[in-house]
């Protein structure tokens, strides 16, 4: 990108010159990062860090996860339309670390050393089970990984002039190469810088972008989504949180139970920061009337920022964009070599090396994907709401007095799917309409287990 960027110009203005001076530097420690932690590294270093993650490594690393491309673009559109309102969803994140506070206690207890969310399926049900919460599990983390290759081509592209494909092939080979080198250990050490390199540029661009600007005072109203919408938005926040499989790893990650609640606890503290840093970025933009809503991210750093920050604006897209790329790459390839290599074809494989085979699979063929579709705001959606598929099961199997059913599950599982993807290609997918997931898995949970009550697991 930096060769493409120079050829088009026989002389760079002197500060062109140190933005991708900035930019190279930031690219080039992420990759060392990942180098390093490859060095002596053992199969339970690669896959899980031998379990020994601090309070603040889990909480860097989660908050580094949730600040994404698709949130950066989805949160700062939602606040350059409703304001503070969207806070909402730091509340739906608050539930969701208590509940899986929760959770990761009672895994604790029961001495199990999982690697993956569909590992505690396949252990505590049955084979078919796993399947399907595999089978899932991949779809909606194949499409959250989409979203996020093209919400940040699309960052990229619209900032630096560079064509689409190349900043999504460029984001997606530097991710490849640190993740591949490294696996969870060098995963959670970028994610950690990243999200303090993170912090530090977004305040200081927010301060700089909303001085003197005069915000809307419909924009300080907390309840300026509606009933509706907020409801939504902290269901789907705490789905987020409590069903998401890269959260589980953390857990399973962490050094004992009190690293856990910990890490939870700084993980809420850090993505509250972490909004409040999108806020004032989305506060600004809201100066700007008449954009659609899905640019003011782009449109807001365009008109608002001088050309001698753009340095600092790359590094900060690159650094929150590719510390949940990593997180979303690194769950998706340890799902094909624990639960579709060793749970379903060879148990005596090399983890690492079929872990990586899944890694170059996924990050080559969506990033391919992700060149040719590029609608992010309704694949965003879709992707939430294949979360909430998920809560009404593991609700049940932590706290349900009762063992769940085997065919209840499945059923709840697949019927929540359907309706997924039902409100996805009927075009109805919004807020509002995103949550169906949730009930719909919740009523056919409880139907299947009131018709299976009487089989035996």
């Amino acid at each position: 990108m930096f060769l493409i960027i120079f050829l088009k110009s026989k002389f760079l203005p002197m500060k062109m010159i140190a933005n991708w001076i900035l930019i190279a530097a930031y690219l080039i420690i992420v990759l060392l990062i990942g180098y390093i932690s490859s060095r002596r590294e053992s199969s339970e270093d690669y896959m899980i860090g031998k379990r020994r993650l601090g309070s603040l490594a889990v909480a860097f690393t989660i908050a580094a996860t949730m600040i994404g491309g698709n949130s950066l673009i989805t949160y700062t559109a939602f606040i350059y339309e409703f304001g503070i309102a969207i806070l909402w969803a730091i509340v739906g994140f608050a539930l969701g670390m208590w509940i899986l506070g929760k959770i990761g206690i009672k895994l604790r207890k029961e001495g199990k050393k999982y690697y993956t969310l569909p590992d505690f399926f396949y252990d505590r049900y049955s084979k078919r089970t796993g399947v399907f919460v595999t089978i899932i599990m991949i779809f909606w983390f194949s499409i959250i990984l989409l979203v996020q290759y093209i919400a940040g081509g699309k960052i990229i592209s619209a900032l630096t002039s560079t064509p689409y494909w190349v900043s999504v092939l460029i984001m997606g080979l530097v991710v490849f190469i640190y993740s591949f080198l490294g696996g969870f250990k060098a995963v959670v050490k970028t994610d950690a810088f990243q999200y303090i390199l993170f912090i530090i540029l977004a305040i200081f661009v927010g301060i700089f972008m909303i001085q003197g600007k005069t915000i809307p005072a419909s924009h300080f109203n907390p309840m300026g989504f509606g009933i509706g919408k907020t409801l939504a938005f902290i269901l789907l926040g705490a789905a987020t949180i409590f069903t998401g499989p890269d959260m589980w790893q953390r857990v399973y990650a962490a050094k004992n139970r009190s690293v856990i609640i910990k890490g939870l606890t700084l993980a809420t503290i850090a993505t509250l920061l972490a909004f409040f840093a999108i806020g004032m970025i989305g506060m600004a933009a809201s100066t700007t009337p008449n954009i659609p809503s899905e640019e003011a991210l782009i449109q807001g750093i365009q008109n608002l920022l001088p050309t001698a920050f753009l340095g600092i604006v790359f590094v900060l897209l690159f650094a929150v964009i590719m510390s949940t790329l990593d997180t979303l790459l690194f769950v998706l390839a340890t799902n094909f070599s624990e639960d579709i290599v060793i749970k379903n074809i060879n148990k005596n494989i090399d983890r690492v090396k079929y872990t990586r085979i899944g890694m170059f699979i996924f990050a080559f063929a969506l990033m391919i994907i992700a060149i040719f579709v590029q609608n992010v705001v309704s694949l965003g959606l879709a992707f939430a709401s294949l979360g909430l598929v998920f809560a009404p099961v593991i609700i049940g199997a932590f706290f349900y007095k009762k063992q769940l059913k085997n065919k209840a599950i499945q059923l709840s599982l697949v019927t929540g799917f359907i309706s997924v993807i039902l409100v996805l290609f009927m075009g109805f997918i919004g807020p509002e309409t995103s949550i169906v997931s949730l009930p719909t898995a919740f009523l056919f949970l409880v139907i299947g287990q009131v018709i299976w009550r009487k089989s035996k697991n």
